[in-house]
């Protein structure tokens, strides 16, 4: 009798571990996936902390003309309504702080962090513009001849030397249209006897206006200078109301000027909305290479007066233009 050897060959039983641990692997990445998107989401609306400063590197005016975008492209924060609108499309802004305020309501139509205490740079030279506008006035034919010292500041004049003469009323317009620090340290030095005596001044008038989350170190705009969008816009409320002339002269996209001592200079707007955003009254530009772009702008829309503050954004203009565009949408009857 043969015997044949037979080969057994064991099927496997199901690996019923193995296919517990990879259904629980595939439910664990489902809620993985759903737990990110609400983080991501949360992350895009969370306040974030008040970027710290440095020494300054730059100031509004030695940025060279640039052609910013009409609109933003990459958002990073959402605009929340204050109070609801009836729009339910709310504009996509960079800046660490802005606001939307209409004066004839007296009431913020959209706020962003507007109480975050941020540096302003060269909208600083606004308050400066009005101090001296209360001395003298804008229009005054007072001389002043810049010196070495006006010069000394960080990025200096590019249109002055020592020795050039200009009145009041010259270096106030290549303050508020051109952001120019030297003559913003000219007309600080010579408004007091000292600039800290100045800035001193800077801070009583601020305080005046409710502007308790300001601060002014200098007259020109770097880094020590901070604000609140809420503050600046009790700030212009007051020009507009005392010295609206400041904000018009403001307003010019480009002025040529001839000098006391017969020097033609023509000047450009740092604001390039100036000429681009019907109703544009008047503002101001700030920029720091730490902490953005900021700008300050008043318009008059609708038969009504509104301003916008932008801070801390790389695209202040496209953030500015985003917020006037979303009020030209809404429908009268639910801004009014």
């Amino acid at each position: 009798m043969f015997l044949r050897r037979v080969r057994i060959i064991q099927k496997p039983m199901p690996n019923t571990e193995h296919n517990e641990t990879g259904t629980i692997f595939v439910i664990a990445c489902i809620l993985l996936s759903i737990w990110g998107v609400v983080f991501v989401q949360a992350i895009r609306v969370k306040d974030l902390s008040p970027v710290a400063t440095t020494n300054p590197t730059s100031t509004d005016a030695s940025v060279s003309s640039i052609s910013y975008p009409w609109v933003t492209y990459f958002p990073v924060a959402m605009v929340q309504p204050s109070p609801s609108p009836t729009s339910s499309e709310f504009p996509w802004i960079q800046a660490q702080s802005a606001l939307l305020f209409d004066f004839s309501q007296d009431t913020p139509l959209l706020a962003y962090r507007a109480s975050l205490v941020y540096p302003i740079a060269s909208i600083t030279k606004l308050m400066t513009g009005l101090l001296v506008s209360e001395q003298y006035g804008v229009n005054a034919s007072t001389t002043l001849v810049v010196e070495g010292e006006d010069l000394a500041v960080e990025y200096p004049s590019k249109i002055l030397v020592a020795g050039d003469e200009l009145r009041i009323s010259e270096a106030v317009r290549i303050l508020l249209i051109g952001s120019d620090n030297s003559v913003a340290h000219l007309l600080a030095r010579h408004t007091a006897s000292t600039t800290d005596a100045f800035v001193s001044r800077m801070n009583v008038r601020a305080y005046s206006f409710g502007m308790t989350n300001t601060r002014f170190v200098d007259p020109i705009g770097f880094s020590g200078n901070v604000s609140t969008a809420f503050d600046l816009v009790s700030f212009i409320a007051y020009v507009l109301g005392h010295n609206s002339e400041l904000l018009r002269i403001s307003s010019y996209p480009s002025l040529t000027l001839i000098l006391g001592s017969g020097k033609a200079v023509t000047i450009q707007n740092t604001n390039i909305l100036a000429d681009k955003i019907p109703g544009f009254i008047g503002g101001k530009t700030g920029f720091l290479d730490e902490a953005g772009g900021s700008l300050v702008s008043v318009f008059k829309i609708r038969d009504k007066v509104l301003a916008t503050v932008i801070l801390g954004s790389p695209d202040r203009f496209g953030d500015t233009t985003q917020l006037i565009q979303w009020y030209l949408k809404q429908p009268l009857q639910g801004i009014e």
